[in-house]
Protein backbone atom coordinates (compact mmCIF):
# COMPACT_ATOMS: atom_id res chain seq x y z
CA UNK A 1 0.00 0.00 0.00
CA UNK A 2 0.59 3.96 -0.54
CA UNK A 3 0.68 6.19 2.20
CA UNK A 4 -0.46 9.52 1.72
CA UNK A 5 2.64 11.18 0.84
CA UNK A 6 3.77 9.36 -1.80
CA UNK A 7 -0.14 9.62 -2.98
CA UNK A 8 0.24 13.15 -2.85
CA UNK A 9 3.40 12.86 -4.40
CA UNK A 10 2.69 10.54 -7.33
CA UNK A 11 -0.54 12.46 -8.08
CA UNK A 12 1.84 16.09 -8.35
CA UNK A 13 4.32 13.92 -10.65
CA UNK A 14 0.97 12.83 -12.48
CA UNK A 15 0.12 16.12 -12.84
CA UNK A 16 -3.75 15.53 -11.61
CA UNK A 17 -5.54 18.44 -10.12
CA UNK A 18 -9.01 19.01 -8.41
CA UNK A 19 -10.01 22.70 -8.92
CA UNK A 20 -12.97 23.38 -6.05
CA UNK A 21 -12.81 25.96 -3.54
CA UNK A 22 -13.43 24.30 -0.29
CA UNK A 23 -16.09 26.19 0.32
CA UNK A 24 -18.09 25.41 -2.75
CA UNK A 25 -21.12 23.42 -3.46
CA UNK A 26 -20.70 20.02 -4.32
CA UNK A 27 -22.24 18.80 -7.39
CA UNK A 28 -21.48 15.50 -9.51
CA UNK A 29 -21.33 17.83 -12.28
CA UNK A 30 -18.97 20.50 -10.66
CA UNK A 31 -16.73 17.74 -9.42
CA UNK A 32 -16.37 16.45 -13.29
CA UNK A 33 -15.46 19.94 -14.24
CA UNK A 34 -12.80 20.12 -11.42
CA UNK A 35 -10.93 16.49 -12.80
CA UNK A 36 -7.90 17.26 -14.23
CA UNK A 37 -5.72 14.24 -15.37
CA UNK A 38 -2.59 15.91 -16.79
CA UNK A 39 -0.17 15.68 -19.47
CA UNK A 40 0.86 12.36 -18.68
CA UNK A 41 -2.03 11.36 -19.29
CA UNK A 42 -2.32 13.06 -22.76
CA UNK A 43 0.91 11.42 -23.70
CA UNK A 44 -0.29 8.02 -22.88
CA UNK A 45 -3.41 8.47 -25.04
CA UNK A 46 -1.70 9.58 -27.58
CA UNK A 47 0.93 7.40 -27.82
CA UNK A 48 -2.08 4.84 -28.19
CA UNK A 49 -3.62 7.48 -31.32
CA UNK A 50 -6.55 7.57 -28.76
CA UNK A 51 -8.31 11.25 -28.32
CA UNK A 52 -7.43 12.66 -25.00
CA UNK A 53 -10.30 14.54 -24.09
CA UNK A 54 -12.81 11.38 -25.14
CA UNK A 55 -10.80 8.95 -22.88
CA UNK A 56 -10.92 11.48 -20.25
CA UNK A 57 -14.54 11.61 -20.03
CA UNK A 58 -14.72 8.14 -19.87
CA UNK A 59 -12.72 8.04 -17.22
CA UNK A 60 -14.00 10.23 -14.84
CA UNK A 61 -16.90 9.02 -14.92
CA UNK A 62 -15.69 5.55 -14.53
CA UNK A 63 -14.15 6.25 -12.12
CA UNK A 64 -16.54 8.63 -10.09
CA UNK A 65 -19.09 5.46 -10.29
CA UNK A 66 -16.51 3.27 -8.99
CA UNK A 67 -16.50 6.13 -5.40
CA UNK A 68 -19.97 5.92 -5.36
CA UNK A 69 -20.23 1.93 -5.54
CA UNK A 70 -17.38 1.87 -2.75
CA UNK A 71 -19.04 4.36 -0.99
CA UNK A 72 -22.17 2.37 -1.25
CA UNK A 73 -21.10 -0.79 -0.16
CA UNK A 74 -21.89 -1.10 4.02
CA UNK A 75 -20.25 -4.09 5.85
CA UNK A 76 -22.49 -5.34 8.91
CA UNK A 77 -20.72 -3.23 11.30
CA UNK A 78 -21.53 -0.13 9.01
CA UNK A 79 -25.40 -0.75 8.88
CA UNK A 80 -25.19 -1.71 12.53
CA UNK A 81 -24.15 1.80 13.17
CA UNK A 82 -26.83 3.09 10.78
CA UNK A 83 -29.36 0.99 13.22
CA UNK A 84 -28.16 2.17 16.16
CA UNK A 85 -27.98 6.04 15.00
CA UNK A 86 -30.52 6.43 12.68
CA UNK A 87 -31.87 9.54 13.42
CA UNK A 88 -27.77 11.05 12.74
CA UNK A 89 -28.48 14.39 11.00
CA UNK A 90 -26.78 14.22 7.48
CA UNK A 91 -27.85 17.15 4.45
CA UNK A 92 -31.26 18.14 5.70
CA UNK A 93 -32.42 14.44 6.30
CA UNK A 94 -31.38 11.32 8.63
CA UNK A 95 -28.82 8.60 8.01
CA UNK A 96 -31.38 6.28 8.46
CA UNK A 97 -33.34 7.75 5.63
CA UNK A 98 -30.18 8.42 3.59
CA UNK A 99 -29.19 4.71 4.21
CA UNK A 100 -33.11 3.07 2.54
CA UNK A 101 -32.69 6.40 -0.26
CA UNK A 102 -29.44 3.99 -1.34
CA UNK A 103 -30.94 0.90 -0.82
CA UNK A 104 -34.22 1.45 -2.96
CA UNK A 105 -32.11 3.46 -5.72
CA UNK A 106 -28.90 1.37 -5.84
CA UNK A 107 -29.73 -2.24 -5.00
CA UNK A 108 -32.06 -2.98 -7.33
CA UNK A 109 -32.73 -6.27 -6.23
CA UNK A 110 -33.44 -4.81 -2.54
CA UNK A 111 -36.27 -2.50 -4.03
CA UNK A 112 -39.81 -3.49 -3.68
CA UNK A 113 -40.86 -2.40 -6.65
CA UNK A 114 -37.79 -4.02 -8.61
CA UNK A 115 -38.59 -7.30 -6.88
CA UNK A 116 -42.41 -6.97 -8.15
CA UNK A 117 -41.63 -6.13 -11.59
CA UNK A 118 -38.91 -9.12 -11.66
CA UNK A 119 -41.87 -11.56 -9.80
CA UNK A 120 -44.40 -10.23 -12.71
CA UNK A 121 -41.22 -10.93 -15.43
CA UNK A 122 -41.15 -14.42 -13.88
CA UNK A 123 -44.72 -15.23 -13.72
CA UNK A 124 -45.11 -14.15 -17.51
CA UNK A 125 -42.72 -16.55 -18.69
CA UNK A 126 -43.91 -20.22 -17.51
CA UNK A 127 -40.56 -21.67 -18.94
CA UNK A 128 -38.33 -19.86 -16.27
CA UNK A 129 -37.23 -22.06 -13.34
CA UNK A 130 -38.76 -20.87 -9.74
CA UNK A 131 -37.50 -21.36 -6.28
CA UNK A 132 -39.79 -22.24 -3.50
CA UNK A 133 -38.61 -21.73 0.02
CA UNK A 134 -40.21 -22.72 3.34
CA UNK A 135 -40.72 -19.91 6.24
CA UNK A 136 -43.20 -20.44 9.46
CA UNK A 137 -44.65 -23.06 7.17
CA UNK A 138 -46.12 -21.40 4.80
CA UNK A 139 -44.74 -21.27 1.14
CA UNK A 140 -43.60 -18.23 -0.66
CA UNK A 141 -41.75 -17.33 -3.30
CA UNK A 142 -38.10 -14.92 -2.67
CA UNK A 143 -36.80 -13.53 -6.12
CA UNK A 144 -33.47 -12.91 -5.01
CA UNK A 145 -33.55 -14.88 -1.75
CA UNK A 146 -30.60 -17.04 -2.95
CA UNK A 147 -27.94 -14.45 -3.46
CA UNK A 148 -28.89 -11.24 -2.03
CA UNK A 149 -25.94 -11.36 0.60
CA UNK A 150 -23.69 -11.73 -2.28
CA UNK A 151 -23.59 -8.63 -4.11
CA UNK A 152 -26.95 -7.12 -4.10
CA UNK A 153 -27.20 -7.10 -8.52
CA UNK A 154 -29.08 -8.54 -10.93
CA UNK A 155 -26.55 -11.16 -12.47
CA UNK A 156 -26.79 -14.29 -9.43
CA UNK A 157 -31.00 -13.62 -9.92
CA UNK A 158 -30.65 -14.07 -14.13
CA UNK A 159 -28.07 -16.72 -13.69
CA UNK A 160 -30.20 -18.60 -11.29
CA UNK A 161 -33.27 -18.18 -13.42
CA UNK A 162 -32.36 -17.62 -16.59
CA UNK A 163 -29.40 -19.68 -17.25
CA UNK A 164 -29.16 -23.48 -18.03
CA UNK A 165 -26.85 -26.40 -19.17
CA UNK A 166 -28.48 -25.84 -22.22
CA UNK A 167 -28.57 -22.25 -22.68
CA UNK A 168 -24.81 -21.25 -21.07
CA UNK A 169 -23.85 -18.09 -20.50
CA UNK A 170 -19.96 -18.91 -19.79
CA UNK A 171 -18.85 -21.95 -20.79
CA UNK A 172 -15.78 -23.18 -19.29
CA UNK A 173 -14.91 -24.61 -22.58
CA UNK A 174 -16.02 -24.43 -26.53
CA UNK A 175 -16.09 -27.14 -29.36
CA UNK A 176 -16.60 -26.32 -33.22
CA UNK A 177 -20.12 -28.25 -32.54
CA UNK A 178 -21.01 -25.90 -29.39
CA UNK A 179 -19.39 -22.89 -30.68
CA UNK A 180 -22.30 -21.28 -32.65
CA UNK A 181 -24.84 -22.63 -30.70
CA UNK A 182 -23.52 -20.48 -27.83
CA UNK A 183 -22.93 -17.66 -30.17
CA UNK A 184 -26.62 -17.99 -30.65
CA UNK A 185 -27.22 -17.82 -26.97
CA UNK A 186 -25.27 -15.04 -25.84
CA UNK A 187 -27.58 -12.75 -28.62
CA UNK A 188 -30.43 -14.42 -26.31
CA UNK A 189 -29.02 -13.70 -22.91
CA UNK A 190 -27.90 -9.81 -23.80
CA UNK A 191 -31.52 -8.89 -25.32
CA UNK A 192 -33.05 -10.61 -22.13
CA UNK A 193 -30.18 -8.26 -19.96
CA UNK A 194 -31.05 -5.76 -21.42
CA UNK A 195 -34.72 -6.38 -21.46
CA UNK A 196 -34.96 -6.68 -17.97
CA UNK A 197 -32.95 -3.05 -16.81
CA UNK A 198 -34.93 -1.57 -19.38
CA UNK A 199 -38.44 -3.02 -18.82
CA UNK A 200 -39.39 -1.05 -15.53
CA UNK A 201 -38.99 2.71 -16.62
CA UNK A 202 -36.47 4.80 -16.57
CA UNK A 203 -35.85 5.52 -13.03
CA UNK A 204 -33.07 3.17 -12.19
CA UNK A 205 -29.50 2.99 -11.96
CA UNK A 206 -28.41 0.09 -13.84
CA UNK A 207 -25.09 0.84 -13.72
CA UNK A 208 -23.84 -1.55 -11.25
CA UNK A 209 -25.97 -4.40 -12.86
CA UNK A 210 -24.26 -4.00 -16.14
CA UNK A 211 -20.78 -3.94 -14.79
CA UNK A 212 -21.13 -7.04 -13.04
CA UNK A 213 -22.84 -8.65 -16.01
CA UNK A 214 -19.69 -7.68 -17.91
CA UNK A 215 -17.07 -8.98 -15.13
CA UNK A 216 -18.49 -12.32 -15.02
CA UNK A 217 -19.20 -12.83 -18.71
CA UNK A 218 -17.84 -9.94 -20.67
CA UNK A 219 -20.66 -10.12 -23.16
CA UNK A 220 -21.00 -6.58 -24.20
CA UNK A 221 -16.99 -6.89 -24.89
CA UNK A 222 -17.64 -10.29 -27.21
CA UNK A 223 -20.43 -9.51 -29.02
CA UNK A 224 -19.58 -6.01 -29.72
CA UNK A 225 -15.99 -6.72 -31.05
CA UNK A 226 -17.29 -9.33 -32.79
CA UNK A 227 -19.20 -7.00 -34.40
CA UNK A 228 -15.92 -5.02 -35.42
CA UNK A 229 -13.76 -7.25 -36.30
CA UNK A 230 -11.75 -6.90 -40.06
CA UNK A 231 -12.91 -10.15 -40.93
CA UNK A 232 -11.27 -9.54 -44.65
CA UNK A 233 -8.16 -8.29 -42.94
CA UNK A 234 -7.94 -11.29 -40.56
CA UNK A 235 -8.22 -14.09 -43.31
CA UNK A 236 -5.08 -12.68 -45.01
CA UNK A 237 -3.08 -12.73 -41.78
CA UNK A 238 -0.23 -15.38 -40.65
CA UNK A 239 -0.94 -17.28 -38.17
CA UNK A 240 1.07 -16.07 -35.67
CA UNK A 241 0.05 -12.89 -36.49
CA UNK A 242 -3.44 -13.55 -35.85
CA UNK A 243 -2.48 -15.34 -32.48
CA UNK A 244 -0.80 -11.91 -31.13
CA UNK A 245 -3.75 -9.88 -32.84
CA UNK A 246 -6.74 -11.90 -30.84
CA UNK A 247 -4.14 -11.42 -27.54
CA UNK A 248 -4.15 -7.62 -27.81
CA UNK A 249 -7.98 -7.47 -28.23
CA UNK A 250 -8.49 -9.66 -25.30
CA UNK A 251 -5.84 -7.48 -23.29
CA UNK A 252 -8.24 -4.93 -23.32
CA UNK A 253 -10.99 -6.73 -21.61
CA UNK A 254 -8.88 -6.25 -18.56
CA UNK A 255 -10.23 -2.60 -18.97
CA UNK A 256 -13.26 -2.75 -16.66
CA UNK A 257 -15.45 0.02 -18.18
CA UNK A 258 -17.47 -0.74 -21.20
CA UNK A 259 -17.26 2.30 -23.25
CA UNK A 260 -13.27 2.91 -22.72
CA UNK A 261 -12.45 -0.72 -23.56
CA UNK A 262 -14.66 -1.05 -26.61
CA UNK A 263 -12.95 2.67 -27.62
CA UNK A 264 -9.51 0.75 -27.01
CA UNK A 265 -10.40 -1.87 -29.83
CA UNK A 266 -12.04 0.73 -32.06
CA UNK A 267 -9.08 2.54 -32.80
CA UNK A 268 -6.66 -0.76 -32.28
CA UNK A 269 -8.78 -1.90 -35.13
CA UNK A 270 -9.72 1.40 -37.48
CA UNK A 271 -6.58 3.06 -37.08
CA UNK A 272 -4.03 -0.05 -37.49
CA UNK A 273 -2.23 0.54 -34.10
CA UNK A 274 -1.67 -3.21 -33.96
CA UNK A 275 2.21 -3.05 -34.49
CA UNK A 276 2.46 -1.81 -30.40
CA UNK A 277 1.12 -4.66 -29.04
CA UNK A 278 2.35 -7.41 -32.13
CA UNK A 279 5.35 -6.14 -32.82
CA UNK A 280 6.39 -4.51 -29.17
CA UNK A 281 5.82 -4.31 -25.49
CA UNK A 282 4.39 -0.28 -26.37
CA UNK A 283 0.75 -1.22 -26.40
CA UNK A 284 0.74 -3.18 -23.47
CA UNK A 285 2.85 -1.56 -21.57
CA UNK A 286 0.85 2.08 -21.58
CA UNK A 287 -2.51 -0.14 -21.46
CA UNK A 288 -0.97 -1.06 -18.14
CA UNK A 289 0.06 2.27 -17.05
CA UNK A 290 -4.10 3.19 -17.39
CA UNK A 291 -5.53 0.57 -15.73
CA UNK A 292 -3.11 -0.71 -13.23
CA UNK A 293 -1.28 3.00 -12.04
CA UNK A 294 -3.51 5.95 -13.21
CA UNK A 295 -6.91 4.79 -12.37
CA UNK A 296 -6.73 3.56 -8.48
CA UNK A 297 -4.84 6.69 -8.13
CA UNK A 298 -7.05 8.65 -9.59
CA UNK A 299 -9.89 7.33 -7.73
CA UNK A 300 -8.49 7.91 -4.12
CA UNK A 301 -7.00 11.22 -4.92
CA UNK A 302 -10.91 12.37 -6.35
CA UNK A 303 -12.46 10.81 -3.09
CA UNK A 304 -9.80 12.37 -0.89
CA UNK A 305 -10.60 15.97 -2.22
CA UNK A 306 -14.03 15.52 -2.02
CA UNK A 307 -15.05 17.05 1.53
CA UNK A 308 -17.74 17.60 3.27
CA UNK A 309 -18.90 21.36 4.28
CA UNK A 310 -17.80 21.86 7.52
CA UNK A 311 -19.65 20.40 10.81
CA UNK A 312 -21.24 17.60 8.07
CA UNK A 313 -19.91 14.77 9.40
CA UNK A 314 -19.04 16.36 13.23
CA UNK A 315 -21.63 13.60 15.28
CA UNK A 316 -24.18 15.31 16.93
CA UNK A 317 -25.31 12.40 18.85
CA UNK A 318 -24.85 12.89 22.92
CA UNK A 319 -24.70 9.31 23.43
CA UNK A 320 -21.78 8.92 21.19
CA UNK A 321 -19.05 8.96 24.34
CA UNK A 322 -16.77 6.32 22.70
CA UNK A 323 -13.97 7.81 20.26
CA UNK A 324 -13.40 4.87 18.11
CA UNK A 325 -17.36 4.55 17.67
CA UNK A 326 -17.51 8.56 16.81
CA UNK A 327 -14.71 7.67 14.15
CA UNK A 328 -16.00 4.83 12.61
CA UNK A 329 -19.95 6.91 12.33
CA UNK A 330 -18.09 10.22 11.07
CA UNK A 331 -16.43 7.55 8.25
CA UNK A 332 -19.95 6.20 7.59
CA UNK A 333 -21.32 9.31 7.22
CA UNK A 334 -18.85 10.40 4.65
CA UNK A 335 -19.96 7.82 2.92
CA UNK A 336 -23.22 8.17 2.50
CA UNK A 337 -22.49 11.97 1.62
CA UNK A 338 -20.54 10.88 -1.09
CA UNK A 339 -23.48 8.61 -2.32
CA UNK A 340 -25.58 11.36 -2.20
CA UNK A 341 -23.42 13.71 -4.08
CA UNK A 342 -22.55 10.94 -6.59
CA UNK A 343 -26.02 9.02 -7.27
CA UNK A 344 -28.30 11.04 -9.62
CA UNK A 345 -25.60 10.72 -12.26
CA UNK A 346 -25.18 7.00 -13.51
CA UNK A 347 -21.82 5.76 -15.46
CA UNK A 348 -24.92 4.19 -17.57
CA UNK A 349 -28.71 4.98 -17.91
CA UNK A 350 -31.21 2.80 -18.58
CA UNK A 351 -31.91 5.38 -21.77
CA UNK A 352 -28.27 4.89 -23.01
CA UNK A 353 -28.84 0.85 -22.52
CA UNK A 354 -31.42 1.57 -24.99
CA UNK A 355 -29.80 3.64 -27.72
CA UNK A 356 -25.92 4.45 -27.27
CA UNK A 357 -23.92 2.73 -29.82
CA UNK A 358 -21.60 0.52 -27.74
CA UNK A 359 -25.11 -1.57 -26.70
CA UNK A 360 -26.49 -2.08 -30.24
CA UNK A 361 -25.72 -5.11 -31.94
CA UNK A 362 -26.83 -4.82 -36.34
CA UNK A 363 -27.42 -8.31 -37.54
CA UNK A 364 -25.02 -9.74 -35.73
CA UNK A 365 -24.03 -12.86 -37.30
CA UNK A 366 -21.74 -15.84 -36.03
CA UNK A 367 -18.02 -16.73 -38.07
CA UNK A 368 -14.97 -18.93 -36.83
CA UNK A 369 -13.40 -15.54 -35.54
CA UNK A 370 -15.80 -15.56 -32.37
CA UNK A 371 -13.84 -18.80 -31.27
CA UNK A 372 -10.74 -17.11 -31.48
CA UNK A 373 -12.30 -14.09 -29.77
CA UNK A 374 -13.77 -15.54 -27.08
CA UNK A 375 -11.32 -18.25 -26.25
CA UNK A 376 -8.31 -15.39 -25.81
CA UNK A 377 -10.57 -13.53 -23.42
CA UNK A 378 -11.46 -16.20 -21.35
CA UNK A 379 -8.01 -16.72 -20.95
CA UNK A 380 -7.59 -13.32 -19.66
CA UNK A 381 -10.63 -13.92 -17.77
CA UNK A 382 -9.22 -16.31 -15.51
CA UNK A 383 -6.23 -14.84 -14.86
CA UNK A 384 -7.76 -10.82 -14.55
CA UNK A 385 -8.53 -11.01 -10.93
CA UNK A 386 -5.74 -12.06 -9.51
CA UNK A 387 -3.21 -10.26 -11.91
CA UNK A 388 -5.14 -7.29 -11.75
CA UNK A 389 -4.56 -7.52 -7.69
CA UNK A 390 -1.14 -8.40 -7.90
CA UNK A 391 0.31 -6.18 -10.50
CA UNK A 392 -0.95 -3.36 -8.68
CA UNK A 393 0.22 -4.93 -5.26
CA UNK A 394 3.17 -5.46 -6.84
CA UNK A 395 3.46 -1.60 -8.64
CA UNK A 396 2.84 -0.32 -4.72
CA UNK A 397 6.19 -2.19 -3.88
CA UNK A 398 8.16 -0.75 -6.26
CA UNK A 399 7.49 2.48 -5.29
CA UNK A 400 7.79 2.03 -1.85
CA UNK A 401 11.28 0.30 -2.62
CA UNK A 402 12.60 3.07 -4.63
CA UNK A 403 11.37 6.19 -2.03
CA UNK A 404 9.31 8.06 -4.69
CA UNK A 405 7.92 7.59 -8.78
CA UNK A 406 10.44 5.16 -10.10
CA UNK A 407 12.46 5.50 -13.17
CA UNK A 408 12.08 1.83 -14.09
CA UNK A 409 7.96 1.37 -13.76
CA UNK A 410 8.17 1.56 -17.70
CA UNK A 411 9.98 -1.46 -17.38
CA UNK A 412 7.76 -3.10 -14.67
CA UNK A 413 4.76 -3.14 -16.54
CA UNK A 414 6.47 -4.18 -19.93
CA UNK A 415 7.96 -7.20 -18.04
CA UNK A 416 4.46 -7.98 -16.44
CA UNK A 417 2.87 -7.09 -19.90
CA UNK A 418 5.26 -9.92 -21.55
CA UNK A 419 5.35 -12.51 -18.77
CA UNK A 420 1.02 -12.38 -19.49
CA UNK A 421 1.02 -12.56 -22.93
CA UNK A 422 3.64 -15.59 -22.77
CA UNK A 423 1.55 -16.99 -20.61
CA UNK A 424 -1.33 -16.79 -22.97
CA UNK A 425 0.58 -18.17 -25.85
CA UNK A 426 2.13 -21.06 -23.97
CA UNK A 427 -1.53 -22.93 -24.30
CA UNK A 428 -3.23 -23.49 -27.62
CA UNK A 429 -6.30 -25.37 -26.75
CA UNK A 430 -9.86 -24.26 -25.72
CA UNK A 431 -8.97 -25.29 -22.09
CA UNK A 432 -8.78 -23.02 -19.84
CA UNK A 433 -4.82 -23.70 -18.17
CA UNK A 434 -4.70 -24.32 -14.16
CA UNK A 435 -1.58 -23.22 -12.16
CA UNK A 436 -0.77 -25.08 -8.78
CA UNK A 437 0.89 -21.93 -8.32
CA UNK A 438 -0.59 -18.76 -10.31
CA UNK A 439 1.16 -16.04 -10.83
CA UNK A 440 4.36 -16.88 -8.91
CA UNK A 441 6.54 -16.51 -11.91
CA UNK A 442 5.02 -13.12 -12.60
CA UNK A 443 5.87 -11.65 -9.17
CA UNK A 444 8.87 -13.02 -7.75
CA UNK A 445 10.28 -9.59 -6.70
CA UNK A 446 14.44 -11.18 -6.79
CA UNK A 447 13.21 -12.01 -10.61
CA UNK A 448 12.18 -8.82 -11.45
CA UNK A 449 14.29 -6.83 -10.06
CA UNK A 450 17.37 -8.74 -11.23
CA UNK A 451 15.55 -8.35 -14.55
CA UNK A 452 14.97 -4.31 -14.33
CA UNK A 453 18.33 -4.06 -13.04
CA UNK A 454 19.56 -5.82 -16.31
CA UNK A 455 18.07 -3.38 -18.60
CA UNK A 456 20.19 -0.76 -20.49
CA UNK A 457 17.62 0.42 -22.87
CA UNK A 458 16.41 3.76 -23.98
CA UNK A 459 13.53 2.92 -25.55
CA UNK A 460 10.75 0.32 -24.61
CA UNK A 461 10.17 -1.17 -27.96
CA UNK A 462 13.60 -1.99 -27.52
CA UNK A 463 12.89 -4.75 -25.31
CA UNK A 464 11.03 -7.22 -27.40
Amino acid sequence: MLTKDQRKALCAELGLQFNIKDDEELTYEKIFRAIELGEPFDEICRSLDLEPSLVEDHVKKYVLHLIFEEAATFNEYDMELIRNYCEEPLINTTIGELFEQVQNELFLVESDSFQQYLLSVIDAQKNIKKTYLTKENENYYDPVYPFHKRNHTLFPFYFNHFVNKKRPIKPQSLDKDSSKDFFSDLLVHINQIKGLLTGNGYNINPTREIIEFERETNIFFLLKVQSMLPKEKLIKMSSNRKDNYYKALASMSLIEDIRLKLYFVERFIAEDNEFLFTKTQDGYNRLFWLIFFYLPLLKDFIKDRIKAPQGTLSVKDPFVDDKEQATQLRRVKKKLFLCFILKNNPCYSVLELKREYIFQLDELEYSNNFDDLYMNVNKFKKHREQFCKETIEITAKEINKNGGFPENLDYLFCLLAKSLVTEMALHSDDKIPEFEEPFEKYFNEQKISEKIEQLNVEKLSDYK
